[in-house]
């Protein structure tokens, strides 16, 4: 099921219009489950891993098509999310490919 989700994300994403896109909620959906489901926490003996990995993965890919779409949206959500006291790997990857 998780690996449809993604892959539907993934070619929603692809097939809308950049301008169209709601960069900052759909930035704010994948960062709740990041927050959730932190990567660096899954084990690989675990029933799901394979199908974690892959949306892991597929979301990467979506962030990055956001970012390219609206990066200006992009740079807005990663202030407004940004905790300095707290590591967060996902608002991390974003900084790093904003650059």
């Amino acid at each position: 099921m998780l690996r449809l989700i993604g892959n539907c994300l993934h070619k929603l994403v692809g097939t809308v219009k950049s301008q169209e896109l709601r960069v900052f909620e759909l930035l704010m959906s994948i960062h709740k489950f990041f927050r959730r489901h932190p990567p660096e926490k899954l084990v690989a003996g675990m029933p799901s891993a394979a199908e974690l990995e892959h949306l892991f993965r597929t979301l990467r890919v979506v962030s990055d098509q956001l970012i390219s779409a609206q990066p200006h949206r992009a740079r807005d959500f990663v202030r407004f999310v940004r905790r300095p006291a707290l590591r967060d790997i996902y608002v991390e990857y974003l900084e790093a490919s904003l650059k």
